[in-house]
C-alpha cells in the first residue's frame, strides 16, 4: 500500500508541477524573429520577444526558440518551408505565404491600441503624408513630379496598399507619376526623410506617423487614408503538431499585456480565421 501511495503522490505531482507533452510534441520548436527593423542585429530584436516565447513553451511543453530572417522574403521562405515553425508576419507576407504552402495557416491576430489608447483594435491603417507647410499640395494628384518615399517592396502599409490604391483610384503608376521614389528600409526612415526635405511625401501608418508627430511634432498633413488593414499576425506550418497549435489557439487571447512590452506596437492577441484578410487579397488581386 505504501508503495501505492508513493506512486500516486508522483503522478500528481508531476501531472500538476508540468504541462502535458504529446507524443507529437517536439522538443524545440522554432519561432522565426521578422527583421522589422532596418538596421537592427537579430540579438537585439530576439530579446524582445523572449518574454512571449518563454510563456508560450510553459503553456505548451515545446521549448520555443528564436531564428532569425535576413530578410522577409527569407522569413517567407523559411515558414513556408518548414524552416520554423511559428512566425509573425504582415498581412502581405502571409498571403505571399499561402500562395507558396497554403497549408501555412493563421494562429490569431495582433491587438494594438487605438488612437485614444482606450481599446484594443484589430486593424490600422496606412497613410500618404507629407508637411503641413506644404500649401501646393493637398491631394495625390499636386505630388505629380515630386520625390516619394516607400519602406520595402513587402511592406503592407508602407508600399502595397499605398501604390495599389493610388493606381486603381486615382490611376497613379509610382513608376512613372513621380520624379522619383525611393525604399527607405523602415517607417520612421520614410518620416524622417520627409521632415529633412529629401522627399516630398511618403508612404506610411497611423501608429508611425504618431511616433513621428512625438518626435518632429505636429508638422505633418495626411493626403490619403486606407481603409483599416488587419494586424500582423502568428501563422504556424504544419509541421508544429495540432496538439500545440490548438493549445496556442487556446490561451493566446489569455496572454498577459506585460509580454508585450517590448514588441513593436502588439499589445495582445484575437483569434480571426484567414478570412479575416480577404480584403487584402482583393487589393493585391487588384494590384497585380
Amino acid at each position: 500500500m505504501r508503495h501505492i501511495f508513493i506512486v500516486t503522490l508522483l503522478l500528481i505531482f508531476t501531472t500538476t508541477a508540468f504541462p502535458v507533452v504529446y507524443a507529437d510534441t517536439p522538443q524545440i520548436c522554432r519561432f522565426g524573429v521578422p527583421p522589422w527593423q532596418k538596421g537592427r542585429s537579430f540579438k537585439e530584436e530576439r530579446k524582445k520577444y523572449l518574454p512571449l516565447l518563454k510563456w508560450m513553451t510553459k503553456q505548451t511543453g515545446c521549448k520555443f526558440v528564436p531564428v532569425g530572417a535576413s530578410s522577409y522574403e527569407d522569413l517567407i521562405d523559411k515558414i513556408s518551408q518548414g524552416k520554423v515553425h511559428v512566425t509573425e508576419l504582415g498581412a502581405v507576407p502571409y498571403i505571399q505565404v499561402k500562395k507558396k504552402n497554403p497549408e501555412v495557416d493563421i494562429l490569431a491576430t495582433a491587438l494594438v491600441w487605438n488612437t485614444a489608447k482606450t481599446e484594443l483594435i484589430d486593424s490600422y491603417r496606412s497613410l500618404i503624408v507629407t508637411l503641413a507647410k506644404n500649401d501646393d499640395i493637398n491631394s495625390l494628384q499636386d505630388l505629380k513630379g515630386k520625390k516619394i518615399g516607400f519602406v520595402n517592396h513587402e511592406s503592407t502599409s508602407g508600399f502595397v496598399y499605398p501604390s495599389a490604391s493610388m493606381k486603381q483610384e486615382e490611376d497613379i503608376d509610382y513608376e512613372t507619376f513621380f520624379e522619383k521614389h525611393f525604399f527607405l528600409g523602415s517607417h520612421p526612415n520614410v518620416t524622417n526623410a520627409i521632415v529633412a526635405g529629401s522627399i516630398m511625401a511618403g508612404a506610411t501608418y497611423d501608429k508611425n506617423l504618431e511616433a513621428a508627430q512625438k518626435k518632429h511634432g505636429k508638422i505633418f498633413k495626411v493626403l490619403w487614408k486606407s481603409k483599416p488593414i488587419p494586424n500582423v499576425l502568428l501563422a504556424s506550418h504544419a509541421s508544429l503538431p495540432d496538439s500545440v497549435r490548438q493549445k496556442l489557439i487556446e490561451v493566446l487571447p489569455q496572454a498577459d499585456i506585460e509580454l508585450f512590452k517590448d514588441i513593436s506596437l502588439m499589445k495582445g492577441f484575437v483569434i480571426r480565421t484567414d478570412s479575416f484578410y480577404d480584403e487584402v487579397r482583393t487589393v493585391l488581386d487588384g494590384y497585380q
